[in-house]
């Protein structure tokens, strides 16, 4: 079983880094890639659009990891959220759909 790590980074056209590299998933399954680590830099973009965008790509949720202490966002003063509660939610919204949460310092021992 092998694991690679999905950059995430916010340009002009943030988003899934699935959707903007078609050829991403199969490329990873042509060289073996069973295991996702994902990083980046806004959570509630890229970050949260990716992840979503590899299980759409057919990779199971509990394949993927999103590591923690490796994605941040910025404060929404509109809704009166901190960055801290968004990445909170984000990690949330997708541990409840299986992906593991892991420690960044944990997956690189």
């Amino acid at each position: 079983m092998m694991a690679s790590i999905v950059l995430c980074q916010s340009s002009s056209r943030p988003g899934n880094v699935f959707e903007s590299n078609p050829q991403l998933a199969q490329e990873l399954r042509f060289q073996g890639i069973t295991q996702i680590a994902v990083v980046g830099v806004q959570s509630d973009c890229c970050v949260r659009s990716s992840i979503l965008g590899a299980i759409a790509s057919g990779f199971d949720a509990r394949d993927i990891m999103l590591l923690q202490g490796t994605h941040s966002t910025f404060d929404d003063a509109e809704e009166g959220r901190s960055y801290s509660q968004i990445k909170k939610d984000v990690e949330d919204e997708l541990g409840a759909l299986g992906v593991e949460l892991m420690r960044w310092q944990d997956f690189v021992r």
